[in-house]
C-alpha cells in the first residue's frame, strides 16, 4: 500500500474493513510508537447520507463517552478536507467468531468479561444493537491491570436511550442471526435486546450453531417470532444446567422475561460452577418443522399481498382443525415484518361470548408499537372518541380518570384512525378465528377492506364450515369486492416425508415409520407433528449408533392422551402445577398471573414455561413486551382439566379471581374474568358482586352480552330460593333500562324491587335500590317526586342508623327542594348533610359543601355561594365524577348568574369533553344555550336545544318543560310567533299536567310573549296574571322580580302596574342593588318602567325613568348581554318618545328617540332577530309620527 501520512503523525499500515460508513486502517502514531486503528469516511459533503453520517459520528461520540477497559479508546476524531477521521486503539486479538472448541471454562470467563462490559454501556444508556461473536476480540493476552479477556468493539449501530427505549423507527438494524425478535419486528428496543444478542453470542459459541439456524432469511423471522430453540446442553453435554438455563432466559421472547439487566446477569455467572460430567452421547432432538406442501398458497397470498399496495385486497384462509393455518399465517407474518411494513394481528379466543372490541385492542396493542409520532396530533384531537385506544397508542400508563365512551364510538374513532395510516401506508391485518371474534373488530376490518381507497390487506383464518354455516360472516365475505379463498388441504405423502426430514435434522425418515403415521393419521400436520414429539418422548423412534430406529408400538393412543400421559411423568412439580392451573383459563392469560397465583419466581415460571412449550403443551403467542399463554390444543386443555378434582377446581378458580382483584388496574377484561371464576369457584355472593360490575360496564360499552349476567344473578336467585338476588337482578336491570335511555321499563322495576325488598325485610339491598332511584328521579328531573321520597325516607328509622345513606338521601331532598324552588328549606336541609358529613363522614364533607352551594345559589345568595366555592375549590380533587359533573355545572351557573357568558361557555366546552350523564348533558347544553341567548347568537342557542331530544307524553318532566319553552321562546325573537305556534301550544298544554306550581311559571311567562306578539292582548295579560299569582304566593323575590320584568316588558306597563300595584314596591336604591346580574339588570328594567308609569303625575319622574334604563343599557354593556342591549336601548326610546309626547317635553327627546330606537334595531339585526326588528319599527312609525306632528 502507498505510504500515507495523516496530520503528519499516523502512518497508515494496512486496511482492516471498510463498510457503508468508510474505511478501517491500522498505523503506526509516531510520537508513542503504538500501533491504533483510524476511521476514515469516504463520503464527499454533498454525497453524504444522513443515516451513514449520523452513524459514523455517533460512534466516536458513543465510544468517547464510555471508559471501560473493554472498550476500545478513542484517542481523536476530527477532519481533514472532506474526510472525517477518528483514532482509536488498536486491539490485538482474534474475533470469538473464529475461535473453535473453546473449554467450557474458558467461555465462561470470556462471558463474564462480556457481561460486565454490557453493564457498563448500559449504565451509560447506551444499547450496542449488534451485539455477535464477530464484535468479540478475544485478546492475546489478558490486561495487564484488570485481567479482561475480550473487547466489545464495532458501535456503528449504537445508540443512546431516551426515557429507557429506543423508539421504533421501522427499520430493522442489527445482524440477522443474533437480533432479538422485537429488534427484528422494527419495534421499539431497550437494554435487552443486547442480553438476548449476548444469549445467541453465548449459545454459538458453546454449540457451534445457531439458535435458529436456516439459509432462508424468511425461515429463520418465522423461527425467531415464534418458535422455542433447543437448549445448547443438547449439543454439548459438558454445558453446565446453571449455564444452560441462563442462555435460555437470555432467549426468551419478551423481554419481561428475559434476564432483566446486565448486572443480575453478572450476578448469576458468578453462581455458576462446573462439574465433571460424562461426555454422554445426545438423543434425537427434533427440530421445529418446516412448512412444506404450501408453496402454491404461500405464493398466491403474497401475491395478494402485493395487490394490496393499491388497493384493499381480503383473503380467507379456511380449513378443518388441525390442517395448520396458523402457522400459515404465521409464516407469512415473517415475511411482512421483514419488508418493514405495518403488520396488525388479533385473535380470538373461543368464548361464546367475546368481549366488545377485544381484537381491536389487540390490534391497537400491535398498533403502538409503530412510530406513530407523526400521528400524535391526531391522537390527541380525538383522544376523547378514541377513549382506551388514546391512551393505548400513546403508550400511557396514566389511569384516565374520565369513563370512556361507549364501543360504537371508539370502534368508529379506531377505523376513522387506521384508515388514515393506510392513505399513506400499507397495512396488513390479520384475524385469527374469526368465528370467535366480537362483532366490533369484524365490522371495523370488513369496512377497511370494503374501501377501494385503502392501501390495506386484510388476511381472516376461519374453520372451513364458518363461511359457509355462520350467515352473517359468510354474508359479510361475499360482499367484499375482492375477496380470495385460500383453503387448506391435507399435506400430500410426500410433504408429510419432507416435513418429518425436517424435525429430524435431515436424517432418512424409515419407510415402516412413514407408512404407519400416513394410514393413521392422513395429512394432518397437528395430529403428525404431536404423535411425532410423543413418539420421541417414548423412545419409540430414537438413534442407535446414529441411526433412526422405529419400534412398532401395539396400538395408537388418543394424541392428547399420550401426550399428556407421557409428559406428566417426565414434568417437574412446577410445570404440572402450572398446567393444572392454566387449564381454567378460557382465555389466554400471563405469567404474572401464575407467578402471583402460585408463589413462583420469575426464574421458577421462565423455567417451567420452557419446559411446558418444549413438551407442546402450552404455546407462547408473542406481543412486543407482553406475551400470552394458552394451551397448545384445546383437547390437550380439556384432558388436563379433567383430571382434576372438583374441589381443587373449585379452589384455584377462588385463587385466580382473587389475584385479580389485586390487578394495578381492573380492565373490562378483568373484571368479567373476576365474576367467571368466582362462579366456576361456586362463590355465590362475589360472583353477584362482579356481575353486577360486569353488567354495568358492558352497557357503558354499549354491548348487549350484559344479559347473561343479569340472567345469572336472576338464576342464582331463584335456584337458591334466595329473593334478595332477585331483587339485585331487578335493580341491576333498572340501572341498565336508565342507561339506555328507557325511563318507563327502568322507574317500574325500581319500584318493583324496592317493594319486594321491603316485603322480605332486606334493608341494605332496600337502602342500595332506594339510593339509585333517588339518584334516578334527579337525573330525569322528576323533583316532586324526588323531594316527596326522600322527605318521608330521611325520617325513618332504617337511615337513623346508616349515616351513608342517611347523607344520600338528605342530599337528594336538598337538591329536589332546590329544584322545586324552596330553597330556604332546601338551604336547611343542605346544613343539616354538611354537619353529618363533618361529624360522622369526613370523605363526605366536600360533597355536602357542593350541596350548599348548589342551594345558596339557587336562592340567589351570590356572595355566600361565592365564599363557598373558594373553600370547595381547594378540595374539588376528593369529589367522585357525579358530584365533580354537578358541581362543575353549578359553578358554570354562578358565572352565568354574574353575567360572565363567555367564561361560561368556555367552562361548559371543557365540562362537555366528559361522559356526561344524561342531567349533565341536558343541563349543560340549556345553559350553553341560554348564554349564546344573551350573547345574541341565536342559531347557536337555538342548535344547542335541537340537540336535546323532547320526550313526548302528558308526565313530561321539569327539565324537558324548560328545554320547550326555551326553544319556543327562541324562535318566537328570531322568526315569528308563526314559526313557534305548535310548539309554543304544546308547550302551555304540557304546563298544565305539572304537579309543581314553579315549574308552570316560565311556560306561562313565554306563553304570555307569544300572545303579545299576536297581539292578543287580552289572553296575554291573563297568563301574566298566573304567572304573577304563583310567583307572589312562592314568596320568592326571584320569582317575583322575574315575573315583573316579563309583564312590564311585554305588555303595557302602565295596565300591568295599574292592575298590580305591589310592582312598584320592588324598587330599591340605585347604590343597593343586589343578587345575581339578572337581577340587577331586572331590577333597573323594572323600576324603569314604575318610574315611567308615575310620570304622568309628576313630570320629574321621566328622569328617575330614564336614569334606570341606562343603568340597564350600562350594565348590559359591561357584560356583552346583547338582548339586553337592544333592549334596555328600546326602553331609552320608549322613554324619550313618551318624554316627546307629553307636556313636559324637551327639544331633544324626538332625536334621543330616533337614537335609541335606532340602535335597539341596530343590535336586534345584528343578531339575527328579523321578528323583533319589526315590533321596534312599528312602534317607532306609531309614536314618533305622532311626536312629529
Amino acid at each position: 500500500m502507498e505510504e500515507r501520512l495523516i496530520f503528519g503523525r499516523y502512518r497508515l499500515l494496512r486496511k482492516i474493513g471498510s463498510g457503508g460508513m468508510g474505511e478501517d486502517f491500522t498505523a503506526l502514531d509516531l510520537q508513542s510508537n503504538e500501533d491504533v486503528v483510524i476511521k476514515i469516511s469516504h463520503f464527499k459533503d454533498e454525497d453524504w447520507d444522513n443515516v451513514e453520517k449520523n452513524r459514523f459520528l455517533s460512534e466516536a461520540s458513543i465510544l468517547a463517552s464510555l471508559d471501560h477497559p473493554g472498550i476500545p479508546r478513542v484517542w481523536d476524531c476530527c477532519r481533514e478536507g472532506e474526510d472525517y477521521y477518528y483514532i482509536m486503539e488498536y486491539v490485538k486479538g482474534t474475533p470469538l467468531s473464529k475461535l473453535h472448541n473453546i473449554s467450557i471454562e474458558q467461555a465462561l470467563g470470556i462471558f463474564y468479561d462480556v457481561a460486565g462490559i454490557l453493564s457498563h454501556i448500559h449504565s451509560r444508556s447506551v444499547v450496542h444493537r449488534d451485539i455477535k461473536p464477530g464484535n468479540l476480540i478475544v485478546l492475546d493476552s489478558p490486561d495487564i491491570k484488570t485481567g479482561i479477556r475480550v473487547k466489545l468493539i464495532d458501535f456503528g449501530l449504537a445508540k443512546n436511550v431516551v426515557n429507557g427505549r429506543i423508539t421504533s423507527t421501522g427499520m430493522v438494524v442489527g445482524t440477522f442471526n443474533y437480533m432479538a425478535p422485537e429488534q427484528l419486528m422494527g419495534g421499539a428496543i431497550d437494554m435487552r435486546a443486547d442480553l438476548y444478542s449476548f444469549g445467541a453470542t453465548m449459545y454459538n459459541t458453546l454449540t457451534e450453531s445457531l439458535p435458529f439456524g436456516s439459509p432462508d432469511p424468511k425461515k429463520i423471522a418465522y423461527q425467531l417470532i415464534n418458535a422455542s430453540c433447543d437448549p445448547p446442553s443438547h449439543f454439548n453435554s459438558n454445558i453446565p444446567e446453571e449455564l444452560d438455563n441462563v442462555i435460555l432466559c437470555l432467549l426468551r421472547k419478551d423481554p419481561n422475561e428475559r434476564i432483566q439487566s446486565a448486572s443480575e446477569l453478572l450476578s448469576l455467572m458468578q453462581s455458576i460452577t462446573i462439574d465433571e460430567k460424562s461426555n454422554k452421547p445426545a438423543g434425537l432432538i427434533l427440530c421445529e418443522p418446516d412448512m412444506v406442501g404450501r408453496e402454491f398458497e404461500m405464493q398466491y397470498l403474497i401475491d395478494s399481498w402485493n395487490s394490496s399496495q393499491t388497493q384493499p385486497v381480503t383473503v380467507c384462509v379456511a380449513g378443518p382443525f388441525g390442517i395448520g393455518k396458523t402457522r400459515f399465517v404465521d409464516e407469512f407474518a415473517s415475511i411482512v415484518q421483514l419488508s418493514g411494513k405495518i403488520l396488525l394481528r388479533a385473535r380470538g379466543h373461543g368464548s361464546t361470548n367475546s368481549l366488545p372490541m377485544d381484537g381491536l385492542k389487540q390490534l391497537a396493542f400491535h398498533l403502538a408499537h409503530y412510530n406513530l409520532d407523526q400521528y400524535s396530533g391526531l391522537i390527541e384531537q380525538n383522544s376523547k372518541e378514541l377513549g382506551f385506544f388514546s391512551q393505548q397508542l400513546c403508550k400511557s400508563k396514566k389511569k384516565s380518570t374520565q369513563p370512556f365512551p361507549n364501543q360504537g364510538v371508539c370502534s368508529f374513532a379506531f377505523l376513522k384512525f387506521l384508515k388514515t395510516i393506510s392513505f399513506e401506508m400499507p397495512i396488513v391485518i390479520i384475524l385469527e378465528d374469526i368465528e370467535h371474534l366480537d362483532k366490533e373488530t369484524l365490522d371495523v376490518c370488513f369496512e377497511l377492506s370494503s374501501n377501494p381507497e385503502l392501501k390495506i390487506m386484510v388476511v381472516f383464518t376461519c374453520l372451513e364450515p364458518t363461511f359457509r354455516s355462520n350467515a352473517a360472516i359468510g354474508l359479510k365475505l361475499h360482499r367484499m369486492s375482492d375477496l380470495r379463498f385460500i383453503d387448506l388441504k391435507n399435506l400430500k405423502k410426500s410433504n408429510v416425508k419432507m416435513m418429518m426430514e425436517s424435525m429430524l435434522r435431515g436424517h432418512e425418515v424409515p419407510n415402516d415409520f412413514l407408512n404407519d403415521l400416513w394410514e393413521r393419521f392422513g395429512g394432518v400436520p397437528y395430529l403428525l407433528i404431536n404423535n411425532i414429539r410423543t413418539f420421541v418422548s417414548q423412545k419409540v423412534f430414537a438413534l442407535d449408533n446414529g441411526r433412526l430406529v422405529y419400534k412398532k408400538p401395539v396400538s395408537f393412543e388418543d394424541v392428547s392422551g399420550s401426550i399428556l400421559s407421557q409428559h406428566l411423568s417426565s414434568l417437574s412439580q412446577i410445570s404440572i402445577k402450572i398446567l393444572e392451573f392454566a387449564c381454567l383459563f378460557e382465555e389466554p392469560f400471563e405469567m404474572e398471573i401464575v407467578m402471583k397465583s402460585l408463589g413462583l419466581t420469575r426464574r421458577q415460571c421462565v423455567n417451567a414455561f420452557y419446559e411446558l412449550i418444549s413438551s407442546s403443551l402450552l404455546k407462547q403467542r408473542s406481543g412486543f413486551y407482553k406475551s400470552t399463554y394458552e394451551f397448545a390444543y384445546p383437547s390437550m386443555k380439556e384432558t388436563v382439566k379433567s383430571r382434576i378434582p372438583d374441589t381443587k377446581k373449585h379452589e384455584t378458580h377462588k385463587l385466580i379471581a382473587q389475584v385479580l382483584e389485586f390487578s394495578d388496574e381492573i380492565t373490562d377484561e378483568i373484571a368479567c374474568q373476576i365474576a367467571k371464576h368466582y362462579k366456576m369457584a361456586g362463590e355465590t355472593d362475589k360472583a353477584v358482586i362482579w356481575a353486577e360490575e360486569c353488567a354495568k360496564r358492558l352497557i357503558a360499552l354499549g354491548s348487549q352480552t350484559y344479559s347473561e349476567w343479569i340472567d345469572y344473578i336472576h338464576g342464582v336467585g331463584v335456584s337458591e330460593s334466595n329473593p334478595v338476588y332477585e331483587v339485585k337482578a331487578k335493580r341491576v336491570l333498572s340501572d341498565i333500562f336508565y342507561a339506555k335511555g328507557d325511563f318507563e321499563k327502568a322507574k317500574a322495576l325500581f319500584l318493583e324491587a324496592l317493594g319486594q325488598a321491603k316485603k322480605i325485610g332486606a334493608n341494605t339491598e332496600y337502602s342500595l335500590i332506594l339510593i339509585h332511584y333517588l339518584k334516578f328521579l334527579f337525573e330525569i328531573g322528576e323533583y316532586s317526586e324526588l323531594q316527596k321520597i326522600s322527605s318521608k325516607e330521611a325520617k325513618t328509622p332504617t337511615f337513623m342508623d346508616m349515616p351513608s345513606e342517611r347523607f344520600v338521601v338528605l342530599e337528594y331532598l336538598a337538591l329536589s327542594l332546590k329544584e322545586n324552588s324552596c330553597f330556604s328549606e332546601a338551604e336547611d336541609v343542605a346544613r343539616e348533610l354538611l354537619y353529618l358529613a363533618q361529624c360522622s363522614l369526613s370523605d363526605k364533607v366536600t360533597e355536602g359543601k357542593t350541596v350548599l352551594f348548589s342551594c345558596l345559589l339557587g336562592g340567589m345568595k351570590m356572595d355566600d355561594a361565592s365564599e363557598m366555592a373558594k373553600e370547595i375549590e381547594s378540595e374539588i380533587a376528593e369529589l367522585n365524577s357525579d358530584v365533580a359533573e354537578r358541581h362543575a355545572i353549578e359553578f358554570a351557573l354562578f358565572e352565568y348568574n354574574m353575567g360572565n357568558y363567555g367564561k361560561t361557555i368556555e367552562m361548559l366546552n371543557d365540562i362537555d369533553k366528559n361522559s356526561l350523564t344524561f342531567r349533565g348533558k341536558t343541563k349543560s347544553a340549556m345553559l350553553k344555550s341560554k348564554s349564546f341567548y344573551a350573547l345574541g347568537k341565536f342559531e347557536e342557542a337555538i342548535e344547542g336545544i335541537n340537540k336535546l331530544s323532547i320526550q313526548d307524553g302528558a308526565e313530561m318532566g321539569r327539565v324537558e318543560l324548560e328545554k320547550l319553552a326555551y326553544k319556543s321562546l327562541f324562535i318566537t325573537l328570531t322568526n315569528g310567533w308563526e314559526k313557534s305556534g305548535p310548539r309554543t301550544e304544546r308547550l302551555i298544554g304540557l304546563a298544565e299536567f305539572q304537579e309543581c306550581e314553579a315549574c308552570k311559571i316560565l311556560p306561562y311567562e313565554v306563553y304570555c310573549y307569544w300572545l303579545s306578539k299576536q297581539k292578543r292582548f287580552d289572553d296575554a295579560m291573563e297568563y301574566f296574571a298566573r304567572a304573577w299569582t304563583i310567583s307572589c304566593n312562592m314568596g320568592i323575590e326571584e320569582y317575583i322580580l322575574g315575573c315583573a320584568y316579563w309583564g312590564v316588558s311585554i305588555l303595557s306597563y302602565k295596565k300591568v302596574i295599574a292592575k298590580y300595584p305591589s310592582i312598584a314596591s320592588l324598587i330599591i336604591d340605585e347604590n343597593d342593588l343586589f343578587g345575581s346580574y339578572a337581577q340587577k339588570y331586572e331590577h333597573a328594567v323594572v323600576a324603569g318602567f314604575v318610574h315611567l308609569y308615575r310620570a304622568e303625575k309628576d313630570f320629574r319622574e321621566f328622569d328617575h325613568a330614564i336614569r334606570w334604563f341606562v343603568h340597564a343599557r350600562e350594565l348590559a354593556l359591561q357584560k356583552g348581554n346583547k338582548i339586553y342591549m337592544a333592549l334596555s336601548a328600546f326602553n331609552l326610546g320608549k322613554a324619550y318618545c313618551e318624554r316627546n309626547n307629553s307636556k313636559h317635553k324637551r327639544p331633544s327627546d324626538a332625536e334621543d328617540a330616533e337614537k335609541f330606537f335606532f340602535e335597539s334595531e341596530f343590535v336586534f339585526s345584528a343578531i339575527n332577530a328579523p321578528a323583533t326588528v319589526d315590533v321596534v319599527r312599528e312602534y317607532q312609525e306609531k309614536h314618533l309620527r305622532r311626536t312629529a306632528q
